[in-house]
């Protein structure tokens, strides 16, 4: 083999190599300019709308001072008091985003209680559950103890009961289960609300930047929240499971392995 032709092969193999590393750069870019354009979105589209809502409630509130009765005021404040849920938790889910996108969020595994996190975090969407008048029924085994991190459990259940509450109807029933075996523990967030297509279903789990879609009592939702929690649960060594019927409601399941 002559000089030339080794000098061509390294030259093709050099070419290659800068080939293939431009181009996982390009597609890296393009999911850095997905993820941007799926930011926006939100911002300008889903935070919004919840802004909007609370100046029409303050605006309602002060043109009908004079005469202004108490249900009304009731009706208002509710509307502002959902509002401002709304915004929170999306600008949660947003700060929650941003952090795993640049690693800020440290994996902290400790041996806690599932159970009692279930719980926990159930009694914070008590309020939510109640305005929809919807019961909770929470079916966990004792003592279910596993090694993971408190800060994201916390964060995934959040965003599993907010997503159920939001698509349930009125006068329904979350399921809230944490059922233990000798070597794994299974959570399950189940409802009986309005469900997923498949269509969307892929959407969601894909971050597509054109879906947005509305609870039952016309609550925002971007799908951020069940993005993050996929991403949390990765960190975890658990995957998500969903399971949805349209129209039936949606089952969202993960696993973690008991601290023995």
């Amino acid at each position: 083999m002559t000089i030339s032709t080794i000098s061509a092969i390294l030259i093709g193999c050099l070419f290659y190599i800068m080939y293939r590393i431009r181009r996982k750069q390009n597609k890296r870019l393009h999911r850095l300019n997905a993820t941007k354009d799926k930011l926006f979105s939100i911002i300008s589209h889903d935070l919004k709308s919840p802004v909007a809502a609370q100046r029409i409630a303050v605006e309602n509130m002060l043109e009908n001072l004079d005469n202004y009765d108490i249900q009304l005021l009731q009706k208002n404040l509710h509307e502002f008091q959902q509002a401002t849920e709304v915004q929170l938790e999306l600008l949660q889910n947003l700060l929650n985003w941003a952090r795993v996108q640049t690693g800020e969020i440290k994996f902290r595994p400790v041996s806690l209680n599932i159970s009692e996190i279930i719980t926990e975090v159930a009694e914070l969407y008590h309020l939510p559950a109640q305005n929809k008048d919807i019961t909770f029924n929470i079916d966990v085994d004792k003592d279910c103890i596993v090694e993971a991190d408190r800060q994201m459990m916390h964060t995934i259940l959040r965003n599993l009961i907010n997503n159920a509450v939001k698509f349930s109807h009125e006068n329904s029933e979350i399921l809230l289960q944490a059922k233990c075996t000798e070597k794994v523990v299974t959570v399950c967030v189940k409802d009986y609300g309005i469900g997923i297509s498949d269509e969307n279903m892929k959407r969601l789990l894909a971050f597509d930047e054109n879906l947005s879609t509305s609870g039952t009592n016309g609550e925002a939702g971007s799908g951020l929240g069940l993005l993050i929690t996929r991403k949390m649960l990765e960190r975890n060594g658990s995957n998500l499971i969903i399971n949805s019927v349209e129209g039936q409601g949606t089952e969202a399941m993960f696993s973690l392995i008991v601290n023995e």
